[in-house]
């Protein structure tokens, strides 16, 4: 899905959405969320938990990336 997919089935403005993907929203009004919630047809723990499983793969990929031993590939 790509946000002009979500802009267009929420009727949630074109700056808050892409402020919202390109993480530089400070604060998110209950109404985008259920918006969000209602278009994706989930609840919002559900969206919750998504984005806390997003978070976590990031983290860990950051991780797996810092301790990797990249060095011996390009020694």
């Amino acid at each position: 899905m790509r946000v002009t997919d979500l802009i267009r089935g929420t009727g949630i403005n074109k700056t808050t959405l892409h402020k919202l993907y390109d993480g530089e929203l400070t604060r998110i009004d209950l109404d985008t969320i259920d918006r969000i919630c209602e278009h994706l047809d989930i609840q919002v723990g559900d969206l919750f938990f998504l984005v806390k499983l997003l978070i976590i793969m990031v983290l860990n990929s950051y991780l797996f990336i810092k301790k990797w031993p990249w060095s011996q590939f390009f020694a």
